[in-house]
């Protein structure tokens, strides 16, 4: 009784972590952010008065400064609108708590409520009990089922992230203008009004996340202490994270003249650099599937895996 009041409290407490990661991110926005940039827009709109009455030789003086074009300068001046969902929504990843949590801790808060509890369940021979009910297969199905619960752990994090930029934006999901004076990398005019974008960066998170917990059940194969098998799955994710970006992205960048950089794994966020959707999603897709099935490889000994349990 004791051991499951306590396993429930250190889950509690995971969750409302989560929670509180959440709130130390949005309320210095709320407090002192909420009109970042809004000092700004009368200069840009007098630039693009400027801009739109200059002689030829002037708006090249002034295009050393600032990238836009005669039609965002109109919009602009015309059409004055908020700040777009993605300046807002950036500013929510890259600044307070997020920005140190976004991309590097992303992994252990994946990982840690699946390593905690099978380390646990491990290490209680509960294996045994099971397979006198039912067989092998269906105990690794209802491992992987369970692990895989935790995959929308961070994608509802960054749904209310996207919420709250969306509502402060006033659904305003046009980013030229934050792209023409430099707050917005420019890949994301490439991709911001497609809507295949959304589906991919969506289904690459979940992706990503799944290569996490499967890096997590392989390290728990051979290790049951919860720390260590904690700070092992850490280490092999950034080691996979790193191997695929030095060495696979450079690969490729010498073999199809593919930047290395279009295929970062730690971009997953805020896709800086990337400007291939398709590319981006087949190359998460093809690491989960590696990753996965080294899962089904891991756990295809029955006896080996009971006997590690029983250690």
């Amino acid at each position: 009784m004791t051991k499951y009041i306590k396993k429930n409290y250190i889950i509690k407490l995971y969750y409302i972590i989560i929670v509180l990661i959440f709130i130390s991110s949005i309320l210095p926005f709320f407090s002192s952010n909420l009109n970042f940039y809004s000092e700004n827009m009368d200069k840009e709109k007098e630039i693009c008065i400027r801009y739109n009455n200059a002689t030829l030789e002037e708006k090249k003086e002034i295009e050393k400064d600032i990238t836009f074009s005669n039609e965002i300068c109109d919009a602009l001046i015309n059409e004055y609108k908020p700040k777009s969902f993605y300046l807002y929504y950036n500013y929510l990843l890259k600044n307070g708590v997020a920005s140190f949590i976004f991309p590097y801790f992303i992994p252990l808060l994946v990982i840690f409520p699946i390593v905690y509890k099978l380390s646990e369940e491990f290490r209680s021979k509960y294996i045994k009990n099971y397979l006198q009910r039912k067989d092998y297969k269906e105990y690794i199905k209802s491992i992987i089922k369970r692990s895989y619960k935790y995959i929308l752990i961070i994608p509802i994090l960054l749904l209310s992230f996207a919420v709250v930029a969306a509502i402060c934006s006033k659904f305003n999901f046009d980013p030229r203008y934050d792209i023409a004076f430099s707050r917005l990398s420019s890949e994301i005019g490439t991709y911001y009004n497609k809507p295949f974008f959304y589906i991919s960066y969506i289904l690459i998170i979940l992706f990503n996340m799944g290569i996490y917990i499967n890096i997590g059940l392989i390290i728990l194969r051979k290790n049951k202490n919860f720390f260590v098998a904690l700070i092992e799955s850490f280490v092999a994710i950034y080691v996979f994270l790193c191997f695929t970006f030095i060495i696979i992205g450079i690969g490729i960048q010498k073999i199809f003249n593919i930047p290395a950089e279009s295929i970062n794994l730690l971009e997953i966020y805020t896709w800086s650099n990337i400007n291939n959707i398709g590319l981006y999603l087949l190359v998460n897709i093809i690491y989960f599937v590696i990753s996965f099935a080294l899962v089904i490889m891991s756990y295809k000994n029955k006896e080996n895996f009971i006997k590690e349990c029983e250690k």
